[in-house]
């Protein structure tokens, strides 16, 4: 209740979360290759990285879907630790908007780039995640309103109207896959993608008035 000169209000704090089916993955894809200059290392590594955006881009991966990481060149060491050739690497981070053929996609870069693969750290994602927004939102403005309203009637008042609201957004972290190591992947027809689903929520933090 409110006292001589203030308004009684009530404060709560309604929560909200949907779920929606991942439409993107982004998976960490690197070649390495060693040779007895750094020159040769880093030309094979260049050679590797080609094939692999080669095929990304044939499968309809936008250039701006392609990034690279890192980029790594140093010396390798005998037992006696005299250096006895170089070694260089190359990290792609990759996001592929087809998850029907992104198996045969990731299969087939694997592929190209023959033993000196590597391939890890799928995550799955939601391209446009401003519905699935706008639901959680509107359900914890519900939520808000049924704590409001039971609150009020244990304190003998009825609900008023809204006088303010802040809301923050929560998005939980995107489903990361560690799938089989490359020997398996390769073994296989095609990589398995399950995209599994991927949750947003919201929270929101309400004042009303109280009457009577």
């Amino acid at each position: 209740r409110g006292t001589a000169g203030h308004a009684a209000t009530i404060t709560v704090t309604g929560n909200g979360q949907v779920t929606g089916s991942p439409n993107q993955l982004t998976v960490n894809v690197g070649v390495q290759h060693s040779a007895a200059s750094a020159s040769a290392a880093l030309d094979g590594d260049n050679r590797e990285t080609s094939r692999l955006v080669a095929v990304f881009r044939s499968a309809g991966v936008r250039g701006a879907d392609l990034q690279t990481t890192d980029l790594q060149l140093s010396p390798t060491y005998n037992d006696n630790g005299d250096i006895d050739g170089y070694q260089a690497s190359d990290q792609l981070s990759v996001r592929i908007g087809d998850l029907a053929t992104a198996g045969r996609v990731i299969d087939a870069a694997a592929h190209a780039a023959g033993n000196d693969v590597s391939v890890s750290g799928i995550s799955f994602g939601i391209s446009n995640k401003s519905p699935l927004l706008g639901e959680a939102r509107a359900a914890a403005m519900r939520d808000a309103a049924t704590q409001a309203r039971q609150l009020a009637r244990a304190a003998g008042a009825r609900l008023g109207p809204l006088v303010t609201v802040n809301a923050a957004s929560t998005e939980l972290p995107p489903i990361v896959y560690h799938g089989p190591g490359i020997a398996a992947a390769r073994a296989a027809a095609s990589v398995p993608v399950e995209s599994g689903s991927q949750s947003v929520s919201a929270q929101v933090k309400v004042v009303y008035s109280l009457v009577g």
